[in-house]
């Protein structure tokens, strides 16, 4: 299996079909720019589903670097720290690199890479990875939901719409959205599935991303201790007439979407 690294965003306006060359998905390099378009070629050989990553950089503010420093040189040690000339947006880069080469070291250094992260003042979720999978236009596609308990009635339907993308949000901040609906405009109609981030946290709340989606899902562990969803969420989902299904590890939470291209 290949990892694909997502560099940080540089650019801010709206990822454009029009001006950014397609990749196919299975001669994608390991390393890519945020906002890449990856495609999924069938069996015309033509671009018929995409994917685009969007990595939202984040920055540490000068008292949260003091800290951060320190607790490097700890791990690193000074050598490494002065050698690598460190900035606040790369020692991430940093410690990946040293972690990947002194693989038998990392039980030793992962609780002062916690540290590190708790250091950062800035939403470290501001990072969390944020994908649209979906049709790179409005070709028409059949699709079908089965949910055979979420939703009442539990039903299989067969329809036919062009928002058939999935918009995944990982722990991507609410109150950060108008950074993803800039960046994603162009595809956002396209979106009928959405996750809500961070499983329905009530923290730094703010309005849903605007999208056209008939469903949202929520993710979340029964016995969670952050006693997330938090269901006031869930409410204002709602009120934009989003059906919000609920995913669990209990088995008859499962949700499934079949979607065929007409």
């Amino acid at each position: 299996m290949q990892v694909t690294r997502i560099r940080p965003d540089e650019t801010e306006g709206p990822v454009s079909i029009d001006n950014i060359e397609i990749s196919d998905i299975n001669t994608a390099s390991n390393e890519i720019d945020s906002g890449t378009i990856l495609g999924l070629p069938d069996q015309k050989s033509d671009i018929s589903w995409i994917y685009i990553p969007i990595n939202k950089p984040f920055e540490v503010n000068n008292k949260s670097w003091s800290k951060i420093e320190k607790l490097l040189e700890e791990i690193l040690g000074s050598d490494v720290v002065a050698k690598s000339k460190l900035i606040k947006d790369d020692f991430t880069e940093v410690l990946q690199n040293y972690i990947e080469t002194n693989p038998d070291k990392f039980e030793l250094i992962w609780k002062k890479i916690g540290k590190v992260y708790k250091n950062i003042s800035s939403d470290i979720n501001e990072t969390s990875l944020v994908i649209y999978s979906g049709s790179p236009d409005e070709e028409r596609y059949r699709y079908r939901s089965y949910f055979p308990f979420n939703c009442r009635p539990c039903h299989y339907h067969p329809r036919r719409r062009t928002s058939v993308g999935l918009l995944v949000t990982g722990d991507f901040p609410f109150s950060k959205v108008n950074y993803i609906e800039n960046r994603l405009k162009n595809f956002l109609p396209l979106v009928g599935l959405t996750q809500i981030p961070h499983h329905g946290s009530g923290k730094q709340f703010g309005n849903p991303i605007t999208i056209n989606a008939e469903f949202a899902f929520v993710q979340y562990g029964t016995r969670n201790s952050y006693k997330h969803p938090n269901y006031g969420v869930i409410d204002i989902y709602e009120s934009y007439g989003i059906r919000v299904l609920e995913v669990t590890e209990c088995e008859y939470t499962k949700f499934n979407e079949i979607i065929e291209r007409m």
